[in-house]
């Protein structure tokens, strides 16, 4: 018998990454997910190997892999581990279907932990004119958490938006 304390029991189905099938099975029975409902925040394992979009004017992925937890910024407002469903997002428990071929749902809720420790049901953010997944960037501010461990080389989307805002006065003074 698998051990459930990795599964989450809302975890009754999950969008198939990326083709964004619905599948109604959950992901903690399945061999590829390591029979859990839980991931890492760990999407900068990659650094320097994988870059983000240029649009998100970002030097790598933000997560924590890789970093004592004594140099993490604000311990008590960054991701440490969360349902898989917040990768993208979407939720277990308050299920609605996924429009069109988006890759989420703004504001779907979560179970999410920290790297203090504590565990909180949040709602998580995505941003519908990227297309790509929300564990690729941090929230915009007024969000109860963050993905990136540190801001050292990595710009949050309020920047990106300030940044494409002047780009965009710019040009229009053309």
């Amino acid at each position: 018998m698998r051990d459930k304390v990795y599964a989450c029991p809302a975890d009754i189905f999950y969008y198939d990454f990326p083709s964004l099938k619905f599948e109604s099975q959950s992901m903690h029975d399945l061999a590829d997910g390591y029979f859990s409902s839980y991931g890492f925040n760990g999407a900068n394992c990659d650094e320097g190997l994988i870059s983000p979009p240029a649009y998100l004017n970002e030097t790598w992925f933000p997560g924590v892999f890789g970093r004592k937890q004594s140099a993490i910024k604000n311990p008590s407002k960054t991701l440490l581990l969360m349902e898989i469903s917040a990768f993208f997002p979407w939720s277990w428990h308050e299920p609605r279907k996924l429009p069109g071929h988006n890759f989420g749902l703004n504001d779907a809720k979560n179970v999410v932990s920290f790297v203090d420790g504590h565990v909180s049901y949040i709602k998580i953010y995505w941003n519908s004119s990227h297309n790509i997944t929300s564990c690729c960037y941090d929230p915009p501010s007024g969000y109860d958490y963050k993905r990136s461990a540190d801001e050292c080389g990595h710009k949050p989307l309020d920047s990106f938006r300030r940044s494409e805002q002047s780009f965009n006065r710019m040009v229009n003074k053309s």
